[in-house]
């Protein structure tokens, strides 16, 4: 489990997950296969990880710059103006660009950091949302898995004033397993809604490219044939002394 950090998790946490080289040679693929030449938003969790990732663009052939809390101003407006008309493909980022930016030209999101915040995860891909004429649709690159923490992002949700409550994990269908909120289809990788299209015989279908999952069996109780013994207060005694006796001979509060 990813240690946390105030609200959110360990940037530095983060940042070990990505290092290495393969991951970076990985997220240079995926915007070469999915997204090459259309302007991108990088969002990662520390300034190294922005600086390592901008090189890795830069090697691959693309146009591409770090940008922190502590970059020039100027170079800063500079590099945004680049994206904003296509001198620049990729910038990225950590603090940075997630909110108060406006690029309507900037079509791709490229996620390299995870968060608890959705109010990070939604400021951050509407940089991509906005509408400009000379793009059609926003280009989400999740490679940290932060849809399946926030689901996607046109998802209708209710807002409260309220503090949040903690949420019971609920069965689904009969199968007691936890409700999913968002599924990742194995064949082409793209997310959708849990049961947005069933084909003619009622199974789920990806809405995507028509993959057909697996249909779960309804599990059975499983009945485990066990024997039970009485434990009267001759027994009870036995339990608590042996208790005891354990507790005496731990040295350390693991044994304990």
């Amino acid at each position: 489990m990813t240690k946390r950090k105030g609200d959110d998790y360990d940037p530095a946490e983060l940042e070990k997950e990505l290092d290495s080289p393969k991951v970076y040679g990985d997220v240079v693929e995926h915007y070469r296969n999915y997204s090459a030449g259309k302007p991108a938003i990088a969002f990662c969790p520390t300034v190294a990880s922005a600086e390592k990732f901008a090189r890795a663009f830069r090697d691959a052939g693309f146009r591409a710059q770090a940008l922190d809390g502590m970059t020039d101003g100027t170079v800063r407006r500079k590099a945004v103006k680049a994206l904003g008309c296509g001198e620049m493909d990729v910038l990225t980022g950590v603090g940075l660009l997630v909110m108060g930016v406006d690029i309507p030209y900037a079509t791709t999101a490229i996620w390299l950091r995870r968060t608890k915040s959705l109010r990070i995860f939604l400021q951050g891909t509407g940089r991509v949302l906005r509408t400009h004429p000379d793009k059609d649709k926003a280009i989400i690159l999740d490679c940290v898995g932060v849809i399946e923490e926030h689901g996607l992002p046109h998802w209708e949700r209710e807002w409260s004033l309220s503090p949040p409550a903690k949420k019971a994990r609920r069965a689904a269908n009969d199968n007691d397993e936890p409700d999913v909120l968002v599924r990742k289809c194995p064949a082409c990788k793209r997310y959708h809604a849990p049961g947005e299209k069933k084909n003619e015989q009622g199974v789920e279908v990806c809405p995507h490219c028509d993959h057909v999952y697996p249909v779960k069996e309804r599990r059975e109780m499983e009945l485990v044939d066990a024997g039970l013994r009485k434990v009267d207060q001759e027994e009870d005694e036995r339990l608590r002394r042996q208790k005891r006796a354990l507790q005496g001979q731990a040295k350390t509060v693991d044994q304990l």
